[in-house]
């Protein structure tokens, strides 16, 4: 199986290729492209050493969402701690075998 990292990813989804040089020449162009959302790769000796564009969202849960998601969950009541400490004793008189009894 073959894997793309994120600028291998980024690499395929360009609008344009520009060498160092035309870069160079038309930085502020590229810039309002990229703010635009174009991907632009750039190019040195034949090979893209860059990716100019938007960032590219990272996958997951910021901390942001989280909290924004979970902070109004009920919170665990007074007798919470009990009840794992209960789990854990009734766990520990199973005993740590994997197999199950016949």
């Amino acid at each position: 199986m073959i894997r793309f990292d994120a600028f291998q990813r980024a690499a395929l989804m360009v609008a344009d290729t520009l060498t160092v040089t035309d870069l160079a020449a038309s930085l502020d162009e590229v810039l309002d492209r990229a703010h635009a959302g174009e991907r632009i790769a750039i190019e040195l000796d034949g090979e893209v050493i860059a990716i100019i564009g938007p960032p590219i969202p990272k996958e997951g849960t910021t901390w942001g969402e989280f909290l924004a998601t979970y902070s109004n969950r009920p919170r665990p009541d007074d007798r919470f701690a009990d009840d794992l400490e209960a789990i854990l004793a009734e766990r520990e008189m199973l005993g740590n075998g994997h197999e199950w009894p016949d």
